[in-house]
């Protein structure tokens, strides 16, 4: 049913437009991160085990008691 409104309103084509936009989308993601340095993966994957780093992208990191 869906399909027939979809054709006889000749709205076929934004259905492709976005399967298209999904589907480069998709295509840059996968390229982006196979052309990343292993360097820069083994760097993000530290981010948690580093205090210096995890405190200033948290934000505040003090207790409450130091507030």
């Amino acid at each position: 049913m869906m399909r027939d409104v979809m054709e006889s309103a000749g709205l076929t084509i934004y259905a492709e437009i976005g399967l298209i936009l999904l589907f480069v989308t998709f295509l840059f993601a996968v390229a982006r991160t196979m052309t990343r340095k292993r360097e820069y993966y083994d760097k993000l994957a530290r981010i948690p085990l580093d205090d210096e780093l995890s405190s200033d992208s948290a934000g505040s990191t003090k207790e409450p008691s130091e507030v």
